[in-house]
């Protein structure tokens, strides 16, 4: 048994207290006159010991009360043992890094690797710890099982090579996914090694997060991370010297297609350029806390294209540039002024004209001439573009191969049975599909594709003659048109018709609604089949059914939905870091930095995007190039504050937790850890608990006996 105050036990010394008491004599309590003693014998006087201890009993008790208490205020624990020896006990920790494009800025990496190496090297010999580095994915950079392995000497080596062995990168931040994985390794760590949530103790769990915590991260999974009982968030903000910074993103171009059906986005942002050259529109945003605000903006290598710009702290100003210089294969834009400037280029890349090829079954009424009926209005919103090549047929073959014929499939009526095995096969194999629902004929292309049981289709009545859309997820990537808030006003379109959809049992799993009408009815669904998925609308386009084919939404709409299906590639060149490529298997990639690789046979996509610039694809004798940028939420710079974290829940630890423990573990005092590793341990165990539960019941037994000592025997009271 171990003290954590040891000189508490002083106090034993004064057990002799009670002792001396017991030994001193007290005189008799009683006196009586007596009248004479002249007829009584006289007896010899005994000499007896003059101190002699009485009431043993008592004495004990008040003994082991002077002990009791003693050993109380000297905080007793037990050390050592099986747990200590194989390292189970102390903290379970996760070093959390960020690596995200952000933490380019200044010394901002630097800080933060001596922060890890600032916890790591106050962890004890029985701390286990794992350190992960994270951006939008996380790695695991050195995990439990390496820590509890290598020698105490060692673990600093290994340290020194986890945190060697990465660099920030170009994606963006995610903070939910690296702390639900932190969450994960520590539970599991837990399980393995035996112990409860409990038995680790309210402080001997910890999530350190070491980042510059800017507002651009994404915090989205926070609330719904499981946090467990006893785990603390520590965060360790890292902050550059100049906290300037502002960015430069491209608006629009004459190679990139708008869908918003606004003309050129942008163009009633402040501040604008009034040059009326054709190129393509920049925006600069500068940051609310920079000092500098005068920019220029140009085409890398051709100075005579700079445009100026002033931008005011906190605000934002597009400018027009010329086009850039003839036989430019893949242009790139420079932004200059600003300090930070890991966010200071934007490449772009010429997009190659792709097919559009959509199939409308909607039997002998398809009506390409016939303005009621909702194939009019689609062949018409789908013209030829810059990026485009369409084509859109009603004509099916029966044995028509739709993964070798259509990039997306609209579904107008009740297709012949024959094709509707064909259609199911087009989608479980990846393919996209628009299900307009326009009869109750059309209940069993639900069944057959859907797998519903009976469903059931009614026409809905509407009180007020038409119904509007509400509740609509613009985040849903179908809907990523109307990304911009300007453009998602929906009130002016109105629906005369729809129809209410009865699925009679379960949706498809993940089966969710994109929008409903303001009678509570979905308007707009999207279920998954297989690979694909079919998108479900309860109310047709053409003037009979809705306002929506004449409206100026509808172009956009469609765009959104063959775009998310793969049909019409919306990409038009353009990418962020991390997304994927639409590069088939066994093509020959050139990355930014000049190296090859080929994909692999099995894959439809190019995933190594992890460096902006433009990657090029080379297939035989064509040629096609991606431009991969930073992420524009990246950008975002600004640390928000640990009410972020504690918004969503998170057991944040008080700013001074970390110079409180770091003052206690005496840095590098063998016996200042020891000190506190024997604070946790009493902590867990609060034997002082026990000893005071032992103290009181001393001291009832002793008013007991005293009391009943105190009271005269009954042949004294006579």
């Amino acid at each position: 048994m171990s003290f954590l105050f040891p000189l508490y036990l002083l106090g034993v010394g004064a057990v002799a207290l009670p002792i001396l008491l017991h030994l001193r004599r007290r005189p008799p309590r009683d006196r009586t006159d007596f009248s004479s003693l002249m007829f009584l014998e006289a007896t010899p006087l005994q000499r007896k010991r003059k101190r002699r201890l009485e009431n043993l009993v008592l004495l004990l008790l008040r003994c082991a009360l002077v002990c009791f208490l003693a050993l109380l205020f000297a905080r007793p624990l037990f050390r050592g043992g099986a747990a200590d020896e194989s390292g189970q006990e102390g903290r379970v920790q996760v070093v959390l890094l960020d690596r995200s494009a952000s933490m380019q800025r200044e010394d901002l990496w630097a800080q933060a690797v001596e922060r890890a190496r600032s916890f790591l090297a106050d962890t004890s010999a029985e701390d286990r710890v794992a350190v992960v580095a994270f951006d939008r994915g996380v790695s695991l950079l050195a995990g439990f099982d390496e820590w509890k392995q290598a020698s105490v000497a060692g673990r600093r080596e290994l340290v020194e090579q986890a945190l060697g062995a990465v660099v920030p990168g170009w994606d963006r931040t995610d903070f939910g996914t690296a702390l639900s994985f932190a969450v994960e390794l520590i539970e599991e760590e837990v399980t393995a090694g035996g112990a409860s949530e409990q038995e680790n103790g309210d402080t001997g769990k910890r999530i350190i997060l070491i980042s510059d915590l800017q507002e651009g991260a994404n915090f989205g999974g926070l609330e719904s991370v499981g946090w467990p009982a006893g785990t603390s968030l520590v965060l360790e903000t890292v902050e550059p010297l100049l906290p300037d910074n502002a960015s430069v993103h491209l608006v629009a171009s004459e190679n990139v297609l708008t869908l918003a059906g606004e003309g050129e986005a942008g163009g009633d942002d402040p501040g604008q350029d009034d040059n009326d050259a054709k190129g393509p529109r920049a925006r600069v945003i500068n940051e609310s806390v920079s000092a500098v605000e005068e920019f220029t903006v140009a085409w890398k290598g051709a100075p005579d294209s700079q445009v100026r710009a002033r931008v005011a702290a906190g605000m934002q100003r597009t400018v027009r540039l010329p086009p850039p210089a003839d036989g430019a294969p893949a242009p790139e834009l420079v932004l200059k002024g600003d300090p930070n400037d890991f966010d200071n280029r934007v490449f772009l890349a010429p997009a190659a004209k792709r097919p559009l090829r959509v199939l409308y079954f909607g039997g002998a009424e398809a009506g390409e001439n016939d303005t009621s009926k909702p194939f009019f209005y689609l062949k018409r919103a789908i013209q030829a573009t810059h990026i485009h090549e369409p084509w859109v047929s009603s004509v099916i073959p029966a044995d028509v191969n739709l993964k070798e014929t259509a990039d997306f499939i609209v579904i107008g009526d009740a297709p012949e049975e024959t094709l509707l095995g064909s259609i199911r096969e087009y989608l479980e194999a990846g393919g996209r599909g628009l299900f307009l629902l326009r009869s109750r004929n059309q209940e069993r292309v639900l069944e057959a594709l859907l797998g519903l049981e009976n469903p059931s289709v009614s026409e809905a009545e509407m009180e007020d003659g038409y119904a509007l859309l509400e509740g609509i997820d613009f985040d849903s990537p179908l809907l990523g048109a109307f990304a911009d808030p300007r453009v998602r006003d929906f009130a002016k379109v109105h629906f005369w018709k729809y129809r209410r959809l009865q699925p009679g049992a379960e949706w498809p799993e993940d089966t969710k609604v994109l929008a409903r009408f303001d009678t509570g009815d979905p308007a707009w669904l999207v279920a998954p089949l297989g690979g694909g998925e079919l998108i479900i609308c309860t109310s047709g386009w053409h003037p009979a059914d809705s306002q929506l084919g004449l409206s100026t939404k509808f172009v956009p709409l469609l765009y959104s939905f063959f775009e998310s299906g793969g049909g019409a590639s919306s990409r038009s060149g353009q990418f962020a870091v991390g997304d994927p490529l639409p590069i088939r298997g066994g093509v020959k990639v050139r990355r930014p930095d000049g190296s090859e690789e080929i994909t692999a046979n099995s894959e439809s996509y190019y995933a190594k995007t992890d460096l902006p610039g433009i990657y090029v694809a080379l297939d035989g004798e064509k040629e096609e190039r991606f431009a991969v940028n930073l992420a524009a939420r990246e950008s975002r710079t600004q640390p928000v504050s640990a009410e972020r974290f504690e918004e969503a829940g998170l057991p944040v630890a008080k700013p001074g937790a970390r110079a409180e423990s770091e003052a206690a573990a005496g840095a590098a005092d063998p016996a200042a850890r020891r000190y506190l590793l024997d604070s946790e341990h009493e902590k867990r165990q609060q034997l002082w608990r026990q000893l005071l539960a032992a103290a009181l019941i001393v001291v009832f037994v002793e008013m007991v006996l005293s009391g009943r000592k105190a009271q005269p025997s009954a042949a004294e009271a006579v």
